[in-house]
């Protein structure tokens, strides 16, 4: 939790943290499910295949931003770091409102 504490300090007090951002290679299949996007739902004339590569052809590949916090012990994934972070405060307010039902 000490990371964490001094990313909200740094994004509170200290101008804002500092993400640094990589570019990843991810198949545009790949990325297209990662979304909200129905590919069974798609007009044919758009081109939206399931099958979108022919036979024998690599996958079409896209490039997108992934954002990382760097640390002594190396960089964390800043989904990964704000997931951890997130369990760990509905955790505590969990303990709370179980040690303090309501009236």
């Amino acid at each position: 939790m000490d990371l964490t504490n001094e990313l909200r300090l740094d994004e509170a007090k200290r101008g804002g943290a500092n993400a640094s951002v990589e570019w990843e290679e991810v198949a545009l299949n790949e990325l297209l499910r990662s979304v909200d996007f129905d590919l069974e739902r798609q007009h044919p004339a758009h081109g939206m295949h399931r099958q979108s590569a022919i036979p024998g052809l690599q996958q079409p590949k896209v490039f997108r931003p992934a954002y990382y916090f760097e640390q002594e012990d190396g960089k964390q994934e800043v989904t990964a770091v704000c997931q951890r972070y997130l369990e760990f405060l509905e955790k505590t307010l969990n303990d709370f409102c179980a040690d303090h039902p309501p009236a």
